[in-house]
């Protein structure tokens, strides 16, 4: 029997993975299937999703993309005997599990956006390290950079740019020059700027406020949800709800930030979902989860890649070495990043990022299969689009060329009395010799600028 294949963004933050999502799918598979009937694979590739996002699920020939595709699908191709909601819960629980699961995707990622990515000292100092060390050339370049674009166009309705220092110092730098005017008032008539208010609404307050707000309307419907029991809605059955809320919830608090709002919120005023946390993540993973672990794989004599040897605990997941790039794919790569720096392009890949939790994850798994096939890619446009271009200005300039070696000779001496002294400080000299400037000029009937001319005066007669 063909193994199940899981791929997903690689380990960070002592977690199995820096997404959200792949980090609620290996919980999931952790949970439901035998572990020697599927493995792990940190590919870090997109494009093999159909819905060109991770986590991304293979099955023989079939591909699946997006945690609640893979759910649906593992439920119709086990007769639900891999569906966690299906076998321990009745329909009531199961709409409290959608509803939450919706709740916890639209807030989390705000949260996890702005802690991870928009917060300038947290991505310079630890995600974009984190980032690079899954990544192999060129996705370096290019990934990182892709996904704080997304993060910060979809947190940018909460006024919450203040975190993003290069932003900040713009903002700053406009407010001084408006106010540069007010330095002509005399002393007596300027108003103190230290005020409560004004203290208030300074970027750096007012942004701690919002984000204080945003962790309690987060953070504080799941601990109510919680109460003092085990898992969100049972005592002693995980739910799918459990292993979205435990992949957010861990990726707000478990990592070491400079900026650590998050992880102090939760720890001040929500220390239940702190041990629910730390519980649940002993329990699927019994400790830590470090890069090395997902490359421990190794090739066997017919070159294809085995899960990890060092993998006997039967908590340990089930990685397997992702394959490596070849330079045929580096090359893609590198021109699709390129491509995507373009202005149009570029609105298009950010405008997939942004979406990546919209419309194609709630496709049906047939409808997500061929979706492969559907998915738009404008970079063939765009190339053949530069080819024309290309072609064009090649015959232009060809033909250019060609009527100018037809034409006469143009220089600048042929501009002028002006044109000629800027010929003679140019070069030197007449691009002709003195004598053909001074015939050609005669037949013009007038005497070049700096051309030297022997004048005869005839002597008058006494």
């Amino acid at each position: 029997m063909m193994l199940l294949e899981l791929h997903i963004w690689g380990p960070a933050f002592s977690l199995p993975s820096i997404d959200p999502h792949c980090l609620a799918a290996v919980i999931y598979l952790r949970q439901v299937i035998p572990r020697d009937r599927w493995v792990l694979v940190a590919s870090c590739n997109d494009t093999l999703s159909p819905t060109k996002a991770l986590p991304a699920l293979r099955d023989g020939s079939t591909w699946v993309g997006g945690f609640r595709n893979i759910v649906d699908y593992l439920n119709r191709v086990s007769d639900g005997q891999w569906d966690l909601d299906v076998v321990n819960f009745n329909s009531r629980d199961r709409a409290d599990i959608t509803a939450f699961s919706s709740f916890v995707e639209a807030n989390g990622q705000s949260i996890l956006d702005l802690h991870l990515f928009v917060s300038s000292e947290n991505y310079i100092s630890v995600t974009r390290p984190a980032l690079s060390r899954l990544l192999q050339w060129p996705d370096q370049w290019f990934i990182s950079p892709q996904r704080r674009s997304a993060a910060k166009a979809r947190t940018d309705h909460l006024g919450l740019s203040s975190l993003d220092l290069d932003t900040a110092n713009e903002t700053q730098n406009i407010q001084r020059s408006t106010q540069s005017g007010s330095d002509i008032l005399p002393q007596s008539l300027r108003l103190s700027r230290q005020t409560v208010t004004s203290l208030v609404k300074q970027p750096q307050h007012a942004a701690q406020f919002r984000l204080k707000a945003l962790a309690d309307a987060f953070f504080g419907p799941l601990q109510q949800l919680l109460g003092k029991k085990h898992y969100m809605l049972s005592e002693d059955q995980l739910s799918s709800l459990d292993c979205v809320a435990l992949a957010y919830l861990a990726l707000a608090y478990t990592p070491q930030m400079p900026h650590a709002w998050v992880a102090e919120a939760m720890s001040a005023r929500y220390p239940e979902l702190c041990q629910y946390v730390d519980r649940l993540l002993q329990e699927c993973f019994s400790g830590p989860v470090d890069l090395s672990h997902a490359l421990l794989g190794s090739a066997n004599d017919q070159g294809k890649t085995i899960i990890n040897p060092h993998a006997e605990d039967g908590k340990t997941l089930p990685w397997r070495r992702p394959d490596q790039k070849g330079l045929t794919a580096a090359g893609t790569t590198f021109l699709s990043g390129t491509v995507n720096v373009l202005p149009l392009a570029g609105h298009f890949q950010k405008r997939k990022l942004m979406l990546r939790n919209g419309v194609t994850e709630g496709r049906s798994p047939s409808a997500a299969n061929s979706a492969l096939v559907q998915t738009s890619n404008i970079t063939p446009p765009l190339l053949a689009l530069g080819s024309a271009i290309a072609a064009m200005g090649a015959y232009l300039l060809y033909s250019g060329f060609l009527s100018e070696r037809a034409s006469p000779k143009s220089t600048l001496s042929n501009m002028g009395e002006a044109g000629a002294m800027l010929d003679m400080a140019a070069f030197g000299g007449y691009s002709n010799s003195p004598v053909e400037e001074l015939q050609r000029h005669q037949r013009s009937g007038r005497v070049p600028v700096g051309l030297e001319v022997d004048v005869e005066v005839d002597q008058p007669k006494v």
